[in-house]
């Protein structure tokens, strides 16, 4: 029987797979990580599901598990085992439909709780409970109750999977591991403007370029650098700045070398490029036109955009000489990003080659151009190298090809670069700005992963923000657990102070749930922060009556700064939400409730969290 009512779960939601493509697996992946590691789930074949809140994923995710678990090839357990992972399993099935799962109060961040003040287990700590072994529970959770169960150093665990036919690693995928959640975190006040470059030199400073008056509070004019201390950033300006839009910034010879499309730099008369040596601005040869990079290439310092070098018109590759820009002669169109490739540049964009359209080309001073076995359709934006492989991100701009956006070179060949580009891609509004161009227009490698940020929208988000960043796990699979979640587009990302920091053209961020931060061009992503990530003492946050009386109205002590209240019944169902005030001590009046249960979530701006739980009677 519950092996047929697990069964007709899945296929009920199986149903739901036929109005578009597969996204459960990611938002699993956001309950626990483990579901990367299983070998024998196919993620396109994973039921499509509805928006869901929290519990409800949860009760997803360990249906799916029971689901699984139960279809593993056992020969290798003694019968005796087989047994009790099969009763076990049974357990499961129990739990997940009952969902009396462990409720966070306690902590303003996620993390598994083995065993809360309601007494509720975690899914592992029920299962050892339910198998006649509660002391090993109570154990673990007096000594070791927001512990992941791969970090539990317990003999009596071991012992206890061994004798019911589950591995550990079984058993870290059964817990839900949340990862800490993330958070757009403003940089200062930001720019009144749009942030087109980020550059960080050798002396830890933040560069930032684009088309702005004011950045930070101060008079800087479409140029500026940032420094930290501890975790205070600090706007610096650079003279009188620049006159026009900054789309590129390096370092060369000790200089710091900018361009864009401007003419006059401090006091000095430019042509779209010039240098800065830590006290004043200086021309750099005659560019006419916009200069979209800068890249220093074997000691050389060369440029790239849409532009004629003085004398020698429709250029847009160019080498600087120290007094001059040589031309580099034979490209059309416009140059956006340059990266370097062994011993070779490599140039993207609208690029136009012998008469043909290639998007991305190479050159080097021996052969020159060299072209690829295939043309990229799309207006190529940015180059990285993640995992060996170089990677390309794209504007949509080929009308018939909506899908290779992200690209992978294998050899001399252009390949998509994961299955989904057209999923991520192809939405109707509010998804997207539909004014502007759906757009990958900057890649960035974060340790282990490939963070992509434009103008774009991904299904599974929350929120009202509809362009973001997210990042890839490995090549052909991306994860969801670090969403940068902004309201137009990011047009430039960097590491800097061990943060990922974006510019763009976004004003605000948002949290899971809610508008979190005013952001005015430039965030970087951070967990919440330490400060908020601490126990919560009793007098933080207090909800009296408690049980509630009859007529509903709850009194809120509120010095945690929370800014919104979520009021849900054990089920996850919503039952009222509010906005809160700005005074210490407020009260929430509250539609008439049944008798039962209910689940208060307390929110900040910050992306901290509170739980709650309250009693109607």
């Amino acid at each position: 029987m519950i092996m047929k009512t697990t069964l007709t779960f899945l296929l009920s939601i199986l149903l739901l797979t036929a109005y578009g493509k597969n996204a459960t697996y990611e938002k699993l992946c956001d309950v626990n990580k483990c579901w990367r590691e299983q070998k024998d789930v196919a993620a396109n074949v994973l039921p499509l599901l509805p928006s869901q809140n929290g519990r409800e994923w949860i009760r997803t995710h360990l249906a799916l598990v029971e689901s699984v678990l139960r279809n593993r090839n056992t020969d290798n357990l003694s019968a005796t085992a087989k047994q009790n992972r099969k009763q076990c399993l049974d357990h499961l099935h129990e739990y997940m439909l009952a969902g009396r799962f462990p409720i966070n109060e306690d902590y303003t961040y996620r993390t598994p709780i083995f065993i809360d003040k309601h007494d509720n287990f975690c899914a592992v700590g029920y299962l050892v409970k339910a198998s006649g072994n509660e002391h090993i529970s109570r154990k673990i959770a007096a000594n070791t109750n927001l512990a992941y169960v791969r970090d539990m150093n317990y003999p009596e665990l071991d012992a206890w999977a061994k004798q019911n036919g589950f591995t550990v690693d079984e058993l870290a995928w059964i817990q839900p591991g949340y990862a800490p959640a993330t958070f757009s975190t403003p940089i200062g006040s930001g720019v009144d403007g749009e942030v087109n470059e980020l550059y960080v030199d050798g002396t830890n400073k933040l560069f930032v370029g684009g088309s702005f008056i004011n950045a930070g509070g101060t008079i800087a004019n479409n140029i500026a650098y940032i420094t930290v201390s501890g975790s205070a950033y600090t706007w610096h300006s650079m003279g009188a700045g620049i006159s026009g839009r900054v789309n590129a910034i390096t370092s060369f010879g000790g200089n710091i070398f900018a361009g864009g499309y401007f003419s006059m730099a401090g006091g000095s008369s430019v042509d779209n490029v010039a240098y800065w040596d830590g006290s004043a601005w200086h021309a750099a040869g005659c560019i006419l036109g916009t200069v979209n990079d800068l890249l220093v290439f074997g000691g050389e310092l060369y440029a790239a955009g849409q532009f004629d070098v003085c004398g020698t018109p429709n250029v847009n590759f160019a080498k600087w000489n120290g007094s001059a820009w040589q031309p580099i002669t034979g490209l059309t169109g416009r140059v956006n990003t340059m990266e370097v490739m062994g011993t070779s540049l490599l140039l993207g964009g609208a690029i136009v080659y012998s008469g043909l359209p290639v998007n991305a080309i190479k050159w080097n001073a021996t052969a020159g151009f060299q072209t690829f076995t295939n043309s990229i359709n799309n207006e190529v934006k940015d180059f990285e190298f993640y995992g060996g492989d170089c990677y390309a991100a794209c504007k949509h701009t080929y009308p018939t090809d909506s899908v290779n956006m992200f690209l992978r070179l294998l050899g001399n060949t252009w390949y998509q670069g994961f299955a989904d580009s057209n999923y991520m891609l192809n939405f109707h509004p509010p998804y997207y700005d539909i004014a502007a161009k759906r757009s990958f227009n900057t890649l960035c490698v974060e340790g282990s992963y490939l963070n992509m940020g434009g103008q774009f929208a991904f299904a599974p988000m929350i929120g009202t923000g509809a362009n973001n960043v997210f990042h890839m796990g490995y090549p052909g699979m991306y994860g969801t657990t670090s969403w940068f979640i902004v309201d137009s587009a990011v047009n430039k990302m960097v590491l800097f102070n061990d943060n990922l920091v974006a510019g763009g053209k976004f004003k605000k961020g948002y949290s899971d749930h809610y508008t979190h931060s005013t952001l005015n061009g430039i965030a970087r992503r951070s967990a919440a922060e330490l400060s908020a990530m601490q126990t919560l003492s009793s007098k933080t946050l207090k909800v009296y009556p408690n049980p509630l009386n009859q007529n509903n109205e709850l009194v809120v002590e509120n010095n945690f700064n929370a800014t919104h209240f979520v009021l849900r019944d054990l089920t996850g169902r919503l039952v009222a939400e509010r906005d809160l005030t700005d005074e210490t001590r407020q009260k929430i009046s509250l539609p008439v409730l049944s008798a039962g249960t209910y689940t208060a979530e307390f929110l900040t701006n910050g992306g901290a969290y509170i739980y709650r739980r309250l009693c109607v009677e």
